[in-house]
């Protein structure tokens, strides 16, 4: 098998897979980004003008290099891809993957209307949650067999020695958040301490207990460590329904920490209530949850090793590679 161009289009520009791929399937990336390089780039400096670039580039760009495939990641560079390819290649656009099709608050009205238009121009799309197969191909119209699911992934990182636990219950993330049920939860539990990780927008309205300390725009090196030295992890979510909070997930279970998360079909795929996890539905449900593992330290532990083993087997960045060369073997060559 002769070497495999892949177009990797995200809104950082990162090299995703690229060098991480198998020696028996050569393969060579080419990555587009809507960051800004060029003087003009940097003077239009708005970020959705850029991903049109980007989008255009490596449309172009697929087609000039006979691409395998190309992959965008997140919705709204995928429905800015989708067009182009189309439109230079309308007997044969290059394959195209929409990875991490994944939404905080699902579009309505035009933005609707305009996502249908252009989800049939997409070949494959990928989730991190089965309940995520039927829920936008039935919102989407997106045929099912289109729709793959892929727990989601990160390079796990050995921690040396061991870590030290501080004596914290720590809440963070951005997306789709609920901290008023956090906060209202710590308020019934003067005596233990609180750390949230959140933008200030996640924040605005809120009043603050006395025991919850806020940190914002901190570098993801000091998010790893305060995952990795908290008591207990917590990962609230708004609605019940929305697929999120998986990379805090993700960082939790690596972390063996024991986790508190919101009862949702989100998480099924990876932890189990009562084994590898407990979950919540109400501030008081919270609060109970969090008590109880503070009290019993060793039955949170073990709970926290079964979400690690589970990671260690499902949620590593070789997973991801692994599952992408499949994809791409099953393509035609171009």
């Amino acid at each position: 098998m002769g070497e495999r161009t892949i177009i990797n289009v995200s809104t950082d520009g990162g090299p995703w897979l690229s060098g991480r791929m198998s020696p028996g399937l050569p393969t060579r990336f080419l990555a587009f980004g809507a960051v800004p390089k060029s003087p003009v780039e940097k003077a239009i400096g708005v970020k959705s003008l850029l991903k049109y670039k980007a989008s255009f580039d490596a449309a172009v760009a697929s087609k000039a290099e006979k691409a395998s495939i190309v992959v965008s990641h997140l919705p709204t560079m995928s429905v800015k891809v989708a067009p182009f390819l189309r439109a230079l290649s309308p007997q044969r656009p290059t394959h195209h993957l929409a990875f991490s099709w994944n939404f905080t608050e699902l579009p309505k009205g035009l933005r609707l209307e305009m996502f249908k238009s252009v989800v049939g121009f997409i070949d494959g799309f990928v989730v991190y949650s089965t309940f995520e197969i039927d829920l936008y191909s039935e919102y989407f119209g997106i045929d099912r067999e289109k729709i793959h699911f892929l727990h989601w992934t990160r390079r796990y990182v050995h921690q040396t020695g061991e870590n030290r636990i501080e004596d914290y219950v720590l809440a963070v993330g951005r997306s789709g958040r609920d901290y008023a049920t956090f906060m209202d939860a710590m308020r019934l539990l003067p005596g233990i301490r609180a750390i949230v990780v959140a933008s200030k927008d996640n924040l605005q309205g809120l009043e603050i207990p006395k025991n919850v300390e806020v940190r914002t725009d901190i570098p993801f090196e000091e998010v790893r460590r305060l995952v990795n030295s908290a008591r207990i992890s917590v990962i609230p979510l708004k609605r019940a329904d929305a697929p999120l909070g998986h990379g805090a997930l993700v960082l939790g279970m690596f972390a063996r920490r024991p986790m508190v998360v919101s009862r949702s079909p989100a998480f099924d795929d990876y932890v189990t209530e009562g084994e590898s996890c407990l979950m919540f539905g109400s501030a008081q449900e919270l609060a109970d949850s969090v008590d109880k593992l503070w009290s019993d330290r060793s039955a949170a532990e073990e709970m926290g090793l079964r979400a690690f083993d589970f990671a260690m087997a499902h949620c590593r960045e070789i997973h991801a590679v692994e599952w992408f060369e499949r994809y791409l073997a099953g393509l035609p060559t171009q």
